[in-house]
């Protein structure tokens, strides 16, 4: 099995510099590759997923990584942790090599998604609660699954015509947190965060990573989310860019 497996010098120049990428695939990803590694983890290249490029950012640790970051400086091997939006499972499985937390479960709409994390998560031996599903209020909605997975949501697309729509459970918030008991959370919903994610729903919560999206719902609303956190008893530990570590104070 050929896998890519970057130095670290080659890795910072991947994180720090995107447009390499391009050259570094075409110098580096051959025919026969399979996949890559990156901290010792193996991932799968689905060329239904991804393209050489983004090989490129996964073996050099680019994707997903501030919320990775954060989540390794402040979870444990005691938490329990509930992941929103895992995608691919590239953070969640980083995490479990770095943490070896208690327990992991892990929810993601996109069916092509899950296959490819539940491939991942067998493939390295790692033991995850793995779910079809998303943050919302109960009820069956439609989710447009784009071609690149980055590109699906809930709302329909008026651009990318090449996607197939299909329905998908929603969960609220207090309800999961009820049923599965975690004590950390890990999120990234791509601006439903707006909506679903309620910080005062957290109960028994201490710990949360969130990316925010500013992009999606505008700066004012960002300073709204962060506010009820506070308001909610948590404290703002830590921001990288968009993500932010929030620990509860009381």
């Amino acid at each position: 099995m050929l896998l890519l497996k970057l130095s670290k010098s080659t890795s910072f120049i991947a994180r720090k510099f995107a447009g390499t990428r391009k050259s570094l695939a075409k110098a580096l990803v051959k025919d026969a590759t399979e996949g890559c590694i990156c901290d010792d983890i193996i991932f799968h290249f689905d060329k239904r997923l991804m393209d050489q490029k983004r090989l490129i950012a996964l073996a050099s640790g680019a994707l997903e990584r501030e919320e990775f970051i954060l989540a390794k400086r402040y979870f444990n091997k005691d938490d329990r942790i509930m992941e929103f939006g895992c995608g691919l499972g590239v953070a969640a499985a980083r995490l479990i090599k770095a943490v070896q937390p208690a327990s992991i479960i892990c929810f993601e709409a996109n069916p092509l998604a899950i296959e490819y994390a539940s491939v991942l998560f067998s493939n390295n031996n790692m033991n995850v609660n793995l779910l079809q599903g998303a943050l919302g209020d109960g009820s069956k909605k439609n989710f447009y699954a784009c071609n690149d997975y980055i590109l699906s949501s809930f709302d329909e697309p008026s651009e990318h015509q090449n996607y197939k729509k299909i329905e998908v459970a929603t969960f609220e918030l207090s309800d999961l947190i009820h049923r599965h008991k975690p004590n950390a959370i890990f999120c990234d919903i791509e601006g439903a965060e707006q909506h679903f994610c309620d910080p005062h729903k957290m109960e028994n919560i201490d710990k949360v990573v969130i990316e925010f999206h500013p992009e999606v719902y505008g700066k004012a609303v960002l300073k709204q989310l962060s506010k009820a956190f506070i308001d909610a008893d948590f404290q703002l530990r830590e921001t990288l860019k968009q993500t932010y570590f929030f620990e509860r104070t009381a």
